[in-house]
């Protein structure tokens, strides 16, 4: 049997008619027993929230952002992510996936920075659907004991929404 408890405080302010900020915190609290299961991914992947199991790991979690929209609709927004995670069953591996001497638990720290930009595209043309261009990088830093998930990333990618 496992439990989790969360905690989360998020403040929001404008700073302008058309531009915000917001900072957030989370805690999360882990109790009982998790079953120990390694599901790996490709390195520069950010698993969080995709392949980690948020029962194996309790942690504090911190963000701020800013947004601004622009007068014409497009939209610029800057993020920056903090986490300290401890692992309570996953034990910390080497570059040969066998365990640490003394087998410590995994333990990580992750920083993530992004910024956004987008672009409404024939807005006078669609009528009530929107289309718009997307451009987005990406930075994170994840420095773990366990040595699969030490590793930097950039991201970059380009695209488009439609929204009805």
């Amino acid at each position: 049997r496992a439990g989790m408890v969360i905690g989360l405080a998020r403040v929001a302010q404008s700073i302008t008619d058309r531009t915000g900020i917001h900072a957030q915190v989370s805690l999360r609290h882990i109790m009982g027993s998790v079953p120990p299961a390694l599901v790996t991914t490709p390195a520069g992947f950010f698993e969080d929230g995709v392949y980690d199991d948020p029962y194996a790991s309790k942690g504090l979690f911190a963000q701020v952002g800013l947004k601004r929209v622009f007068a014409g609709g497009s939209e610029i927004e800057a993020l920056g992510w903090w986490a300290d995670k401890d692992y309570v069953s996953d034990v910390a591996l080497d570059g040969d996936g066998l365990d640490l001497p003394g087998s410590p638990l995994r333990t990580d720290r992750v920083w993530l920075a992004s910024a956004a930009w987008s672009q409404p595209l024939l807005a006078d043309r669609l009528g009530a659907v929107e289309l718009s261009l997307e451009v987005r990088y990406r930075y994170t830093h994840h420095t773990s004991n366990d040595a699969f998930y030490n590793y930097t990333s950039h991201a970059a990618g380009v695209g488009f929404t439609i929204g009805y």
